[in-house]
């Protein structure tokens, strides 16, 4: 990522997380950036877009981070489970106002990506934290292992909104990590749990809610986007080239809506579909389109 659109992230970051981000203008992030506004729309679409980018960048550095804990295998169990909340815990100060976007995330955001994009980086924390425990106490937790995943992130989350809350502390993160541990072994070694206390259907939904093994939708799209012009810069001569260009930027735009219109978008895929050269990458975009409304909750009837 280069550096000024990492430094406008992060001062967007910074904005969202002291004043909200209804509260936070494009204007408030360019002059702390020292940039004019044009600049940043240069790289963003929107505020959403900022907010939307910002989320995407932070969630590859949680999974990054959580590959990284790999180096703590050669450790006893215990001492793993520690060393991964010392990590957390050093990854939450040195990032706090993202963490505090995404503990209290405004209700109010309209945008469904972002929304997806937050739960999103939010079940990647709860599986990260329900590895955790999986590695350091093996089979004997697994007939209950959402439950305490909930209840390990609940204590680590609580932790942090504290000291969030006092910056004038300066924690020993290492004491606080051997208290969670010790804790965790006090409800697993005393608690005498042998099953699941959730309905089987709200431990599938947790299951449901995972990303995809492979890259996000997001990625996904941005992916078959510029696949896509590739095909038509290869193929396509001009003057047609540069229209096709511009539907798909069209589509792209239409996307972002919060409501996008399911009529103009399917006139511009058929438009797409009707050089032979390009339906088959226009219709693999298309699918992933409705993959998107799906999550959104947006289908409309009879697209498609």
């Amino acid at each position: 990522m280069d550096s000024k659109r990492k430094l406008i992230l992060e001062t967007a970051a910074k904005f969202f997380s002291s004043n909200g981000f209804h509260a936070t203008s494009v204007q408030d992030i360019a002059k702390d950036c020292n940039v004019s506004k044009a600049s940043i729309y240069q790289l963003f679409d929107s505020k959403e877009d900022i907010l939307l980018q910002l989320l995407q960048y932070k969630r590859d550095q949680i999974i990054q981070g959580a590959a990284l804990s790999a180096a703590f295998d050669s450790l006893a169990p215990q001492e793993q489970l520690i060393e991964k909340i010392v990590m957390e815990f050093e990854g939450f100060h040195q990032d706090s106002d993202f963490m505090s976007i995404l503990m209290h995330s405004d209700q109010s955001i309209r945008n469904h990506q972002v929304k997806h994009l937050i739960d999103e980086t939010q079940w990647i924390m709860l599986h990260w934290h329900k590895e955790s425990l999986s590695a350091a106490y093996g089979p004997k937790t697994d007939a209950y292992l959402w439950e305490l995943s909930l209840t390990f992130q609940g204590i680590v989350k609580e932790f942090f909104a504290f000291l969030e809350n006092r910056k004038e502390i300066r924690p020993d993160y290492r004491s606080i990590a051997s208290f969670i541990a010790g804790t965790m072994d006090a409800i697993i070694e005393h608690g005498n749990y042998q099953d699941a206390v959730l309905p089987e259907d709200i431990i599938l939904e947790l299951n449901n809610t995972a990303p995809a093994a492979g890259p996000s939708l997001i990625e996904e799209w941005e992916k078959a986007t510029a696949d896509l012009k590739r095909m038509i810069e290869a193929t396509i001569p001009q003057p047609g080239r540069k229209d096709l260009i511009a539907t798909i930027s069209l589509i792209d735009e239409e996307k972002r809506q919060d409501e996008p219109r399911g009529f103009l978008i399917e006139a511009l895929f058929v438009y797409l579909t009707k050089h032979p050269e390009l339906k088959e990458s226009a219709l693999h975009l298309e699918q992933i389109f409705l993959r998107q409304l799906k999550i959104k909750g947006e289908a409309r009837d009879g697209y498609r």
